[in-house]
């Protein structure tokens, strides 16, 4: 074969020219119309030489146009790079053309020759295309972001399966990564393994014991299990403040109670309370309580006997705590002293004495530090050259004005009395305004107000605090010395007056201007 652009004879096996670098391409371009002129050309040449012409038309020659048989002549050539002699013998319109033997046998020797090129060039880019395959798929095969991204691709559409073996051998090509170890957990938990993605979650704290996502993951593995000792484990092995703040919400402490376990001498009130939200299951009668029990919403009553309480807590993620008891033993062997919300000392704002006693009891006080005298016992309990002064504990008193002794004593309702007890107050107010000032500016405001008080008298005998103000408190005396009930109020700093008033609803004393 030779070169179509220099003429240059084409060494077997070779599909460019070694003088000019021509390709020689074993498929000519492809034109639709010198396609057809060669197709006809070619049968035609092809049946006058096989002599299958004068079999199908006997007698008449066949005829081939000029310009059919110059197209065809002239594509051989381009094609091969050899010239064919055409014989044509005389007679006919146009003449009849035939191949020479050896032409016809060198053209079936280059087309054989050209067949085999392909061949092997088909092979050749075949094999070169294995090999490139091979070389790629190679390479993915040991690149650890590759196989990351597969596994990763597999997760996000579901096929955990196919995931967790891809980043399995991600892993073994870069040893110890973490996102692909994260995602080897996250598998693991899709598929309902939750101690392999636990295992591979505390291999990545021994590396960062720091690491937020990894406690996250364990506390959803936890979880999951309903292994909620480990979450407190987890938990209280946590490095850092921030992270066992983070999961703070997740434990549960157990619920405490408002009075130690012990003797008591009264009926009293257990509270349970718990450091975060959810609900406190308990027993009263010693028995393990569980999800069925009581439910704890109001302060547990304790009578006489022997009462013992088991709770436990259950926070709002449904995490339990271990179960704590209480045990109390109510003896009524001696009544309960009062109990006073105030205790004893000096005051510059002063409150009111407030005592606290159980609704059955009855509190008796003096204020002259006497000790009271409690009914039917009279001779037995009076302190001889004191004058008795005993009075019914019903609201609370306010504090006299100077330094005074209190004296308590409560008694049950069968009669019993409880130790005396004994507190003293003292007023130490800072004041502008003195107490005859505060008596005359009291009678002054109620006569501008058109009330007749000309006969009656106002004095200081008390002391009162509010919204960091003191104030003294008057009592009005009609004529004949006799209270009358009406109480004043009049601010030591600024000589505001007001009307004092007790609340029975709110249990206190409240003032209103006058």
């Amino acid at each position: 074969m030779r070169c179509p652009r220099c003429n240059t004879q084409i060494k077997e096996g070779y599909l460019y020219c070694q003088e000019c670098g021509h390709e020689i391409r074993m498929v000519p371009d492809y034109e639709v119309e010198l396609d057809t002129i060669i197709d006809e050309g070619v049968s035609d040449v092809a049946q006058i030489v096989a002599g299958q012409d004068d079999e199908k038309k006997p007698g008449k020659e066949p005829e081939i146009p000029a310009e059919t048989l110059a197209a065809v002549t002239q594509e051989i050539i381009t094609q091969t790079g050899q010239e064919i002699t055409w014989e044509i013998p005389s007679g006919g319109k146009n003449g009849n053309a035939s191949a020479d033997v050896r032409n016809k046998k060198e053209k079936k020797e280059k087309k054989e020759t050209g067949f085999k090129l392909v061949v092997i060039s088909v092979f050749g880019i075949l094999t070169i295309s294995l090999l490139l395959y091979a070389i790629i798929k190679f390479n993915q095969y040991f690149s650890h972001e590759y196989q990351y991204s597969t596994a990763l691709s597999y997760y996000n559409i579901g096929n955990y399966a196919d995931s967790l073996k891809t980043a399995k051998h991600a892993l073994d090509l870069k040893k110890g990564d973490r996102n692909t170890s994260l995602l080897i957990s996250d598998d693991y938990y899709a598929l309902s393994k939750y101690d392999e993605s636990n295992a591979i979650l505390y291999n990545l704290l021994n590396q960062n014991s720091e690491d937020s996502e990894v406690y996250d993951r364990i506390l959803e593995n936890c979880i999951a299990t309903g292994d909620y000792s480990a979450v407190e484990e987890l938990i209280r092995l946590s490095p850092t403040d921030s992270i066992r703040n983070k999961f703070a919400a997740y434990m549960a402490a157990p619920p405490e109670f408002s009075d130690p376990s012990g003797e008591y001498e009264d009926d009293m009130e257990i509270w349970l309370t718990a450091k975060t939200p959810g609900t406190i299951y308990y027993t009263t009668d010693g028995s393990e309580p569980d999800g069925n029990s009581l439910i704890y919403s109001e302060p547990i009553k304790l009578s006489e006997g022997e009462t013992v309480i088991k709770a436990f807590f259950v926070n709002e993620y449904g995490v339990e705590s271990e179960t704590v008891t209480g045990s109390y033993l109510i003896d009524y062997g001696f009544v309960t002293v009062p109990k006073l919300k105030l205790q004893s000392g000096s005051y510059t704002i002063p409150e009111a004495v407030e005592v606290e006693y159980p609704e059955e009891y009855r509190v008796y006080y003096t204020d002259n530090g006497a000790d009271p005298v409690i009914p039917g016992e009279e001779t037995e309990t009076s302190d001889e050259g004191k004058k008795d002064n005993t009075r019914l504990y019903e609201k609370p008193i306010l504090m006299p004005i100077g330094k005074t002794e209190y004296r308590f004593v409560s008694v049950d309702e069968k009669g019993r009395h409880s130790d005396v007890i004994v507190a003293t107050y003292t007023t130490a107010m800072n004041c502008l305004v003195d107490q005859e000032t505060a008596a005359n500016a009291i009678k002054f405001q109620l006569m501008s107000r058109g009330e007749d008080v000309l006969d009656r008298s106002y004095r200081v005998k008390a002391a009162y605090g509010y919204s960091n103000s003191s104030f003294y408190v008057l009592y009005e005396y009609s004529g004949k010395g006799a209270e009358t009930g009406r109480l004043f109020a009049v601010d030591t700093m600024t000589g505001s007056l007001f009307m004092v008033k007790y609340n029975d609803e709110k249990g206190k004393y409240t003032l209103s201007s006058i």
